[in-house]
């Protein structure tokens, strides 16, 4: 049985097929992409593990800008996120501190748990838009197991910017 031979593109033709695919791509795909004014997601809280820098040459790793200017080490992934957040009010702390009491939905809820049995006593990082804020420590034990307490330091309007974003970043963040 003989294997049929392949055509080749001339190599002439190769950098005007890739244009029309790239270009293709860009018209059908692209246009799509572009968040219109509404659509944006701003506001949005998230926790990560903060790491050593230089453990992992990967993804999995990022460095977030600061507002000291100093460089924050954590994992890409959040542990817990806006996006499990049904609810958020401001509140205050035990010591007297802004804080935002966020309400799970179930997903979030599960997260909390294991987040509460792995990480207990350990200090997380919190961001707000994808920009460190500031360190909390894990609680042994959550208020419930439906909230999240987010001591501050938290700046009243940041805060409260939050809370008003949270409901519309839960629902374009999960459907």
């Amino acid at each position: 049985m003989r294997l049929s031979r392949i055509s080749r593109t001339p190599p002439s033709y190769l950098p005007v097929m890739v244009l029309g695919v790239c270009l293709t791509g860009l018209l059908l795909g692209g246009c799509n992409s572009w968040p219109d004014g509404d659509d944006r997601i701003v506001n949005v809280v998230s926790l990560h593990l903060f790491e050593m820098p230089g453990t992992d040459g990967s993804r999995l790793f990022r460095t977030m800008e600061a507002p000291a200017g100093r460089p924050v080490h954590v994992r890409t992934l959040p542990l817990l996120s806006s996006r499990n957040f049904i609810r958020v009010v401001v509140t205050t702390a035990p010591d007297g501190q802004p804080a935002l009491l966020a309400t799970l939905d179930d997903h979030g809820r599960m997260l909390l748990m294991q987040l509460c049995a792995e990480h207990a006593g350990d200090n997380v990082a919190v961001a707000v838009d994808g920009l460190y804020r500031f360190a909390m420590r894990v609680p042994r034990q959550p208020v419930n197991d439906r909230t999240l307490l987010i001591p501050g330091p938290w700046n009243p309007a940041d805060a409260q910017a939050v809370t008003n974003a949270c409901e519309e970043n839960y629902e374009k963040l999960n459907h």
